[in-house]
């Protein structure tokens, strides 16, 4: 026999659907209630401050940023910071939007459904409160969520002091007096029209308890059960439920329906706050650009608390121009400086109730205590909150009596206040303070920050007229930290540490220091970073003490538009910048191109930004004309460039004040029309190019009769050129050709691997080689199907005197053992230059590989490297090979991977290296060796790559 459900729970299915309506004179007084405003109780910090409560009643709001949010994993209030900056592209890109908070709990597209269980995320002194004050009082005046008869709002701070189990119609009685517990009980019997309110889920001291559900809301339970029994749907089921709580709240066990995320003030909104806050418009522009010259200070001021804060130490300025705030170590400093000015006369010296409240907060920090209650004043010595306007200042106390409890204005003041006691006694815990932040279980966000810019004597000057000098033993440990840690960070895998030393070093805001840490010449990294605003802030004041950097490498970090402009500073004066793999937009490039203009930088790697595009170029190559622009290399291989940017480039190479030596354009779409444009450039009288890389840049046979007009030039530098993965076939290859055998082409080095070439392209090649005029040493002709018949060509002019080749590869040219007679011919020869080889994957076997071993006993043979990889050689080759090496008089290297060498012949290898006089090193990877063989050439001491 079935059992019949709860006797609360079935009462509410029966009557929820046909209860009477509430009479409407209990619905009007409620909203009567909710909408009076207290007066903030005298307790609270002076400097302007307004309570949640008071910013709504007296019509102080400024909209917040309320984004959706699928459950998102902690972010501290700089992470926030630097997600509002990301947030704004993507307003742009995709037309994101805040939510109203009238429609918290209306259906998105696509839902059948209105939202029941809410949760509001945001780090702490974002603005969720006074959200919620917001709401209150929005729904109140009858112009949001009509739907909803009855509010409750409940402080988590407030059910600090309830420890008694009660039920939920009593809770309700027990905060809203206006309203008799028998009207409450008639007001839960249309759970629907109800929203309960519970903000500050990270200021309760008690854990939500989803342990013990309750669905009857007469029966007492413990308070966490009651919260966490509306969370789960299982307590007033119909009912709605918003809780606001900070990202990291642990809600594993509530029903969650829809999450936001409360963001704080976008930038129009910060302005907002500045002329609320000054109400002079003039003084308030003056300090809000005054804020915006530190992107540190301005990227926090998403956050109120820190508007606030910004604020108040700027209005206290006679001239806010005047006040250099840069660091949050100074924002804070001058912060609490005025605090206490305000608050601490007639209350002897401050320094020693800092000191006591200092230990307080670190006591707090260690256990992760954000609520204290009230006798924990008295543990660390303290006066009461009333008695004590300056201690008052820094902490709220919530309600009277046995059980009232006290908390931090802000976490950030917390942890600052920890910060200035370690520097308040010559014997205090400094040491065991940077032990903890040295390890991996941080509890704090900006404590570390905090201690390096109170090492600075400028920064700490305002506590010190108020508080008297620090301490020298701590403050000297300090410096000594900030001296070593980066060895630390060096040695860790984890970039965000790296920056975050790089953070330290600026909030120090010393020269000297940065300049001991780093040395002459200085470098800096932050390969596969996130790289935010902050962060890059940092890096550009380091790079700035510094002097002249040599290398800046960011590659594989993704630089925003406003990180690059920060950035601007660092790229100045940086001699090599390596920025690879950062997502750079056609945007940064303006900023790029004005560092250029310093005459600092000469080699630029921009490789791999696809994002980049003609514009980017566009707006790069105005820097590369600039007279000032010292630059010689510019990496820009597959950037999303076509043949529109080649038409910008060319002006840049012919413009006369171009420096540039070398530039890559691999992997970009150029076609034969942007080669076309290029060539333009190069033949200009200006051009200073040595070096040029096009390979895999869709080029055909088409566009060369424009690149040798380019080489023809008689003012023509290029010496390299790159044209691997072009089908440029025997038609470009003749142009080529012809090219070369001009006396003013000066190509030394030329790369033509896979590019569709065959036998019929060696007359030509053989008549350019063949040229005295020809000045080529180098040549890569790999993977073209040129077979033995074109290997014959290039054989008798290899043995010519005017053949200048060093070093010719002709990887996977489909040769056989049929052209080793002559190949070992041209080694033998005297008047051949070759001195590298390459030959790999090409069907030479055993018997063509014999023919080489014989050449290489020559004593003419000059050859220094010899490439035979996946040429089918097997044991048999060896020993011939290792007589060949005891003899040679020349070969420094050779490659033999991916053949089918066995263990038997590992003696001959280890032998062979050994007895040469001149082999240095031997490549036999991907052969058939065990185990112990490798372990038997492993253990020989000699260089085998195995």
């Amino acid at each position: 026999m079935a059992q019949n459900p709860e006797p609360g729970r079935q009462t509410l299915k029966r009557t929820a659907k046909f209860a009477p309506r509430v009479p409407y004179r209990y619905q009007k007084l409620h909203k009567a209630a909710m909408t009076t405003c207290s007066k903030a109780p005298d307790d609270q910090p002076s400097l302007g401050y307004l309570s949640p409560q008071e910013v709504v009643c007296i019509n102080q709001y400024i909209e917040l940023m309320v984004v959706p949010q699928s459950r998102p994993a902690p972010l501290d209030m700089l992470a926030a910071g630097e997600k509002h900056e990301g947030l704004k592209t993507e307003e742009e890109s995709t037309g994101l939007s805040s939510i109203g908070i009238e429609d918290f709990f209306t259906p998105r597209p696509g839902e059948q459904q209105a939202a029941k269980i809410l949760v509001a995320l945001g780090v702490a002194g974002v603005g969720k409160t006074t959200l919620v004050h917001k709401l209150v009082h929005d729904w109140a005046a009858g112009k949001i969520s009509r739907r909803f008869a009855f509010v409750f709002l409940f402080q988590f701070q407030e059910l600090n002091l309830m420890e008694e189990e009660l039920s939920l119609a009593r809770l309700i009685a027990e905060k809203h007096k206006h309203l008799k517990q028998g009207t409450v009980k008639e007001i839960l019997q249309r759970p629907v029209s109800v929203l309960f309110i519970f903000d500050g889920l990270d200021q309760y001291k008690h854990s939500l308890d989803f342990s013990l559900p309750c669905s009857d809301p007469d029966r007492a339970v413990p308070i966490p059960s009651l919260v966490a029994s509306l969370m789960s749907g299982m307590l007033l089921s119909g009912s709605s439920v918003l809780l606001t709580a900070r990202p990291a709240a642990d809600l594993s066990g509530a029903k969650v329906d829809r999450y936001v995320e409360v963001l704080g003030f976008r930038d129009l909104q910060r302005r907002a706050y500045f002329d609320q806050f000054f109400k002079d418009t003039q003084l308030a522009a003056r300090a809000f650009q005054q804020v915006e010259k530190s992107d540190s200070l301005y990227t926090l001021c998403y956050n109120p608390f820190f508007c606030w804060m910004v604020c108040s130490v700027l209005k206290k300025e006679t001239d806010a121009l005047e006040c250099r705030l840069e660091t949050i170590s100074q924002l804070l400093s001058n912060f609490v400086a005025c605090l206490v000015s305000a608050r601490a006369r007639g209350e002897g010296a401050p320094r020693d109730l800092f000191l006591k409240l200092g230990r307080m907060a670190y006591h707090g920090m260690c256990n992760g205590l954000r609520v204290f209650p009230l006798e924990q004043l008295a543990a660390f010595e303290l006066p009461s909150v009333p008695a004590s306007p300056l201690l008052s200042a820094f902490v709220q106390r919530e309600a009277s009596g046995e059980h009232a409890v006290v908390t931090f204005l802000h976490p950030v003041i917390q942890e600052f206040l920890v910060a200035c006691s370690c520097f308040l006694e010559p014997s205090g815990n400094i040491g065991e303070v940077l032990e903890k932040l040295s390890s991996r279980d941080r509890q704090a966000e900006f404590l570390d920050l905090f201690l390096a810019g109170l090492s600075c004597p400028s920064v700490r000057r305002p506590l010190e007229t108020l508080l008297g000098e620090f301490e020298s033993e701590p403050l000297q440990k300090t410096l000594s930290w900030l001296k070593f840690s980066p060895q630390q960070a060096q040695r860790s895998w984890s970039r965000e540490q790296y920056l975050r030393h790089f953070r330290l070093l600026y909030e120090s805001q010393s020269e000297s220091l940065i300049q001991e840490v780093f040395g002459k010449p200085a470098s800096l990294s932050a390969t596969y970073a996130r790289i935010s605003l902050l962060d890059s802030s940092a890096i550009a004041y380091i790079a700035g003490r510094c002097g002249d950097l040599e290398n800046l490498q960011l590659s594989y970090s993704r630089l925003t538009e406003n990180v690059t402009r920060q950035l601007l500073q660092a790229f100045s004066c940086s001699q090599n910048i390596k920025l690879s793999h950062c997502q750079i937009s056609a945007e940064s490039c303006t900023h790029l191109a004005s560092a250029l203009r310093s005459g600092k930088t000469t080699d630029l790697d921009l490789t791999y930004n696809s994002s980049l595009g003609d514009l980017g170029a566009k707006r790069l190559s105005v820097g590369l004309k600039d007279p000032n622009c010292k630059l010689r290399t510019l990496r820009m291989g597959s950037c999303g460039l076509t043949a529109e940017s080649c038409a910008d480039l060319a002006s840049a190479l012919g413009s006369g004040s171009s420096e540039l030596r070398e530039l890559e354009l691999r992997g970009n779409d150029l076609e034969d029309e942007g080669l076309i444009r290029l060539s333009a450039g190069l033949r200009d009288p200006g051009c200073k190019l040595q070096a040029l890389r096009l390979d895999m840049c869709e080029l055909t046979g088409e566009c060369g009769q424009a690149l040798a007009s380019a080489l023809r030039a008689s003012h023509s530098a290029l010496r390299t050129l790159h044209l691997e993965k072009n089908e440029l076939g025997d038609t470009g290859m003749k142009c080529l050709t012809t090219a070369l055998e001009d006396p003013n082409c000066k190509l030394e080095h030329l790369f033509l691997h896979d590019c569709c070439l065959t036998t019929a392209c060696c007359e030509g090649l053989v008549a350019a080689l063949r040229s005295k005029a020809c000045r080529l040493t180098e040549l890569d002709l790999s993977v073209n199907e040129l077979h033995d018949s074109g290997m014959s060509q290039l054989c008798g002019v290899l043995r010519h005197h005017n053949c200048k080749l060093e070093k010719l590869r002709l990887a996977r040219c489909e040769l056989t053992s049929g052209c080793c007679e002559e190949l070992a011919a041209v080694l033998c020869c005297r008047s051949s230059r070759l001195r590298e080889l390459e030959l790999g994957v090409n069907e030479l076997k055993d018997e063509g590989a014999k023919v080489l071993w014989e050449a290489l006993k020559d004593p003419l043979c000059k050859l220094e490297r010899l490439g035979m990889e996946l040429t089918n050689l097997t044991d048999a080759c060896v020993g011939e090979l290792a007589t060949a090496l005891s003899l040679n008089r020349s070969l420094t290297y050779i490659e033999l991977k991916n053949n089918t060498l066995t263990d038997a012949s590992v003696p001959t290898i280890i032998k062979m290296i050994q007895d040469s006089p001149t082999l240095q090193k031997i490549n036999v990877r991907y052969n058939e060796f065990s185990e112990e063989a490798l372990m038997e050439m492993d253990n020989s001491g000699c260089d085998i790559e195995y």
